[in-house]
This record gives structure tokens, C-alpha cells and sequence, in this order.
């Protein structure tokens, strides 16, 4: 990742280019997978449905990616404040990654409720 941001800072135009659109074509083909899924669920054209379904996918991202940020900082936190204590290194990182595990559990089940509770078909 810090190689991702030093060519984009660093870089000539035609490397930032193209890092840009690969990061564009991941993100078109997420919103494209969101969107063909809601299609083949619901079966007709419902633009609620698809813009729903793709503003939950997109802040379920923008979660996931806050959540992952701050476990690489806590992780590197404890990293350096604890690097000659190996045992209170060891406690606080495995009781990072159970904090970290509870919450991966925890947003897929919220995100399981989210999208079960939406009406794709309508009666």
C-alpha cells in the first residue's frame, strides 16, 4: 500500500494513471457485481432496489476499509510501544485480533439483516 501512495506521489503521470484506473475498474466491477446481484434477485427493473442495494455496498466498504485501517494502526501501535515486553505484546495482539474478529462477525451479520430485510420482489 505505502509503494500504491509513494507512485502516486512520486510517480510520473502515466503511473498515477494507471493506478488510478485500476482502483476505478476494481470499484466498477464491485458496483457491477452489486447491481447484477439485485437484478437477478429481483427479477425487473427497480431503481430504489439498485440504488439502495449499492449505497449499503458502498458504506459496508467504507466501513470495512475504517475497520481494517484501525486495526493495522493498532496493530502497529502496539508494535512499537511494547517491542521490548514480548509478553505484553503478545496479550494486547491477541486481544486486538478478537476485537478484530467480533467486529468482522458482527458488521456480516448486520449486513446479512440489512440486505434480508430489504424487499426485492414486490407482492
Amino acid at each position: 500500500m505505502q509503494s500504491i501512495l509513494s507512485a502516486l506521489k512520486t510517480g510520473d503521470a502515466k503511473t498515477r494513471l494507471g493506478i488510478v484506473a485500476d482502483v476505478v475498474s476494481i470499484l466498477g466491477v464491485s458496483l457491477a457485481t452489486v447491481i447484477g446481484g439485485s437484478f437477478a434477485i429481483a427479477g425487473s427493473l427497480d431503481v430504489l432496489n439498485i440504488l439502495g442495494t449499492a449505497i449499503i455496498a458502498l458504506l459496508c466498504l467504507a466501513g470495512a476499509c475504517a475497520v481494517i485501517l484501525l486495526y493495522l494502526a493498532g496493530s502497529n501501535l502496539i508494535q512499537e510501544k511494547f517491542a521490548t515486553q514480548p509478553a505484553a505484546k503478545t496479550l494486547l495482539s491477541i486481544a486486538l485480533w478478537s476485537t478484530f474478529a467480533a467486529l468482522v462477525l458482527a458488521s456480516s451479520f448486520i449486513s446479512y439483516e440489512i440486505l434480508s430485510s430489504m424487499q426485492f420482489v414486490k407482492h
